[in-house]
């Protein structure tokens, strides 16, 4: 049976997957690789940072007992009203902690408009086999929707 890791130590997320691929695979977490690397989202795009970190958690496996497959992703929020951001450094917007990026958000969007426009969340993965060639996910997939503030 082929194994896919989940470049992320978020076991919820591999449940899920695992639950949507069913035992045609084997899934695997980071979580089983204490020394892996936090690979730096530092791309343009979602797709980017996906790539990248399958890639590079690929790479970094080498020769230990490499996956058939190492998918990863990379994920955030784009508001309409603070054209498009906080976008790609949605982790990063407000010193990585999501209740300060939501007030953050709420206060630019304010002062900017006077109401809550739409929220965005957006998601790209990107898959790799073995060390190889990565295939991304096309681009982000819209998402749309109310959040809740």
């Amino acid at each position: 049976m082929p194994t896919l890791l989940i470049a992320s130590r978020n076991a919820h997320k591999a449940e899920e997957i695992a639950a949507i691929l069913g035992d045609d695979f084997t899934v695997q977490t980071l979580a089983k690789f204490t020394a892996a690397p936090e690979v730096v989202e530092d791309g343009d795009t979602f797709a980017a940072n996906a790539v990248k970190k399958a890639t590079e958690i690929a790479a970094w496996l080498g020769g230990q007992a490499r996956p058939d497959f190492v998918l990863a992703d990379d994920s955030g929020l784009e508001v309409d009203a603070l054209d498009g951001k906080p976008g790609v450094h949605s982790a990063r917007y407000a010193g990585g902690d999501e209740q300060r990026t939501r007030r953050r958000e709420q206060r630019q969007v304010a002062a900017r408009v006077g109401r809550r426009p739409r929220r965005e969340p957006r998601c790209a993965i990107s898959l790799c086999a073995g060390a190889g060639r990565a295939w991304p996910s096309g681009g982000s997939q819209d998402v749309r929707g109310h959040l809740p503030w």
